[in-house]
């Protein structure tokens, strides 16, 4: 658990404290493009200095795997107020993305997180981040409430309401291919990030404003409660880990469960995000996250039978599979009407 929330609530976590690794246990890397570095800070040791001249994180596609809501949260330090920086900006096209702007876009000034859906703007608006100073800005998409809400210091800020009831409609299905940046825009004529950042998060779960603050204040008083379970249920035994290493819980994986669906004739089968892991010395881990291959067609689920498909889980060598049952479509039966006296 980081922060009071439960690791597998987390997709990805970028420290940004001398690479661009993640640190959960999903190993999504990151990529550094341009002349971007990491400078010592007073406040958090090393971090992350984009400056403005093409310099960006790229992030994978599988981030946004199988997400039913979004949080993302982080430090940034401007050290520009040009309008259309982007500290962060996820999506298919210039049509079909979800962006935070720290100050203001084209269209408006503001601190603003806006989901674009086939080229109309949803826009969430607070003021504008102070530069040249160190801010916590978090961004919610919680799809139950269909709110977007927007917190700045561990304090909400701004919202909007009546957005899509699911990411699909922004995102695309999992095979639609996403381009996911930090520090730049999906809009190539859009300026990049001039700002230093610091530990961005994203979950895979509607953050409340209790858990955007408890990140806020726990890094300013140098706090960062990490921890593998407090609640003494499943968890108890995996190693503790310092704020300064990584939570790779991979390295105690030992090999991944099989599993099996079903499904029927013409429905492609819905496969399990997460399944059971055995780790070193007996060990009562978490289940573990597996990618699996997106499918071409759908000639495996023309006619009854069985198949298998091998997944992936990220950094390792393990290749988890899942047995597929195709059943026949359950006949319909007609119900009877039966006349009372």
């Amino acid at each position: 658990i980081l922060d009071g929330i439960g690791e597998t609530d987390m997709v990805a976590r970028y420290v940004l404290n001398g690479d661009v690794k993640d640190w959960s246990r999903n190993n999504l890397h990151g990529k550094l493009n341009g002349d971007g570095r990491f400078v010592d800070d007073k406040q958090f040791g090393k971090v992350l200095s984009l400056t403005g001249n093409n310099t960006f994180v790229t992030l994978p596609g599988e981030v946004l795997t199988g997400l039913e809501s979004i949080s993302v949260a982080g430090w940034i330090y401007l050290h520009s107020t040009q309008s259309g920086q982007r500290f962060f900006d996820f999506g298919k096209n210039e049509k079909s993305h979800f962006s935070a702007s720290p100050a203001g876009s084209t269209q408006r000034p503001g601190y603003q997180a806006i989901l674009t859906i086939n080229g109309n703007n949803l826009p969430a608006i607070a003021p504008s981040v102070e530069p040249n100073k160190w801010v916590h800005l978090a961004v919610v998409i919680d799809i139950s409430s269909r709110t977007t809400f927007i917190y700045l210091n561990g304090k909400q800020a701004g919202q909007a309401t009546g957005i899509p009831n699911e990411l699909t409609q922004l995102f695309g299905n999992k095979n639609a291919k996403s381009t996911l940046y930090i520090g730049r825009s999906l809009a190539a004529a859009d300026p990049c990030l001039n700002a230093l950042l610091h530990d961005l998060r994203i979950y895979r779960v509607p953050l409340s404003e209790k858990q955007v603050a408890n990140i806020y204040n726990n890094a300013l008083h140098n706090n960062t409660s990490v921890s593998v379970n407090t609640t003494a249920k499943t968890e108890d035994d995996l190693q503790q880990f310092a704020t300064t290493e990584p939570q790779l819980y991979n390295a105690y994986l030992v090999s991944v469960a099989n599993t099996a669906v079903s499904t029927e004739v013409g429905t492609l089968p819905r496969l399990p995000e997460y399944v059971n892991g055995v780790y070193k010395n007996a060990i009562n881990g978490p289940k573990v996250r597996v990618l699996w291959p997106n499918p071409n067609n759908n000639n495996e689920v023309l006619k009854p039978g069985q198949y298998k498909i091998t997944g992936r889980v990220p950094g390792t060598a393990l290749q988890p599979q899942v047995t597929v049952t195709v059943n026949e479509v359950a006949k319909a039966i007609a119900p009877k009407q039966t006349l009372q006296a």
